[in-house]
């Protein structure tokens, strides 16, 4: 996604600083995905890498045991990962590796006490199949906001987004939601477009949050409310744990958690 452009910049940046070698993945053949990242992996094995920063496929089916194969290759090989945004298992399960991305839980929560403040009771997490399961994180900070703040008054709605974008925004107004919050930046946007195709008033009737905070996010005629992803933090913090990791190996896998920002 979007996000992953500037964290990479700040790391080709921060190669140069702490005087390592960066090589970037690219197309690995014909294939999938799946079958794209596997070659490349095995690519970087035969080449000796001291470490890899991973951000774990997503999107289809053959995602999540792809991504347990690669890093299991990896382990193997006794190359580190350093996971980027997304775990490989599911978002509560003990990592056996290191992971940098941006506290979800306190992302949801910061989004759902917004909508709430802003007088809306009903509200929708809107979900993609097979998103990084971090993401479930999201629905549970957003969870939690309704829960303390407005204990009973306010309800949520966990949806999947499938099929058709504009039964989909029929389905939600359906439910008399007057809130609905997007896995992503890019779900909202499309989400966006098909409630103005059906005549529904953003934000008057419906207000939409997403979370990434991306470029074209700016440039809506309706200032998309969404949850800033700190890049150039990630990156450096990254980067620093890759390092750390190559001196100490031996360390227990760790989590950082940084904190973006809600921008309206």
């Amino acid at each position: 996604t979007e996000i992953f452009e500037p964290i990479c910049g700040q790391i080709a940046q921060l190669a140069d600083q702490y005087h390592f070698n960066l090589t970037w993945g690219g197309d690995a053949g014909q294939g999938s995905q799946a079958e794209s990242a596997e070659k490349l992996a095995r690519k970087y094995i035969a080449q000796n890498v001291d470490g890899v920063f991973f951000n774990p496929l997503e999107g289809t089916a053959e995602a999540k045991p792809a991504n347990a194969k690669i890093v299991d290759l990896f382990s193997k090989a006794g190359i580190p990962v350093v996971l980027l945004d997304g775990e490989v298992s599911d978002a509560l399960d003990v990592s056996t590796h290191d992971l940098v991305g941006i506290d979800n839980l306190a992302a949801g929560f910061a989004i759902g006490s917004h909508l709430l403040e802003q007088g809306c009771l009903k509200l929708a997490f809107v979900n993609r199949s097979h998103v990084a399961s971090t993401v479930d994180l999201r629905c549970m900070g957003i969870n939690e906001a309704v829960r303390r703040l407005r204990q009973g008054m306010a309800s949520l709605n966990e949806m999947n987004c499938e099929g058709s974008l504009d039964d989909f925004a029929q389905e939600i107004m359906d439910r008399s939601v007057d809130a609905v919050v997007a896995c992503n930046d890019a779900l909202a946007v499309e989400l966006m477009a098909a409630f103005e195709r059906r005549n529904i008033n953003i934000p008057k009737q419906l207000k939409i949050a997403g979370f990434d905070d991306v470029k074209y996010a700016k440039l809506l005629k309706i200032p998309l409310t969404t949850y800033r992803q700190p890049c150039a933090d990630i990156a450096s913090a990254a980067v620093e744990m890759m390092i750390s990791r190559l001196k100490n190996p031996a360390m227990s896998p760790r989590k950082v958690m940084l904190l973006g920002e809600l921008k309206q």
